[in-house]
């Protein structure tokens, strides 16, 4: 086994592998390219691995970039401040080399494209908080499914990455219907599959087809 980054220990530093330091890894993915993003949530930071010069660098920093201005059907306003986001889950969609973000923001989630600048793709302001993402998944050109761990419940949304609001397509209030976590712990253990017509969920040992 070899170490691509970090070998000198725990830190923030940007730039070639042998003296680039990363602090923590609560995120991960790997695009086309072979470039690797992480997500430290402590940092507020989204960091990449370079493969085509073999650097770490700093791709995002969650900053007032992330703020949003919401308005609803009525022309109530709200604002979703950076200062109040939580980073959970990066994503990424190869069909359209994208990466997203799933965050909370004032105890809603909110979806970020992140893969040029900042922009929402999808959101869910009707739904309890999410403690935890279980898994992520893009069944079509334009859809997101994703799952998440509340206080003591299991979802599942889908919804369009086009700024709308998401639909929760299962829900579970006890362990036996539908389970995507760990409900003693704190890291997901489910994973899925979408396709355009069905999302293969697997968590504690039980396989679902939603």
């Amino acid at each position: 086994m070899e170490t691509l980054v970090g070998g000198s220990g725990a830190g923030d530093v940007d730039g070639p592998v042998r003296t680039a330091k990363i602090n923590q890894v609560d995120s991960m993915v790997v695009d086309k390219s072979n470039n690797v993003y992480f997500l430290d949530s402590q940092k507020m930071k989204i960091r990449k691995f370079n493969s085509s010069n073999g650097t770490v660098e700093t791709f995002k920093t969650i900053n007032q970039d992330f703020n949003w201005d919401y308005k609803d059907a009525d022309g109530n306003a709200k604002h979703y401040d950076y200062k109040n986001l939580t980073p959970l889950k990066l994503a990424y969609k190869p069909a359209s080399n994208k990466l997203y973000l799933v965050a909370k923001v004032s105890a809603r989630t909110i979806i970020y494209d992140i893969t040029g600048g900042v922009s929402v793709g999808s959101y869910d302001l009707d739904h309890k908080e999410a403690r935890f993402v279980d898994f992520i998944a893009f069944p079509d050109a334009e859809g997101i499914l994703y799952g998440v761990t509340g206080g003591h419940e299991s979802h599942v949304y889908e919804g369009k990455l086009n700024q709308s609001q998401v639909e929760r397509i299962a829900s579970s209030t006890s362990y036996n219907t539908l389970d995507l976590s760990d409900y003693y712990g704190y890291a997901p253990v489910a994973a899925a599959h979408a396709t355009a017509d069905n999302l293969y969920v697997f968590g504690r040992s039980k396989m679902y087809n939603l």
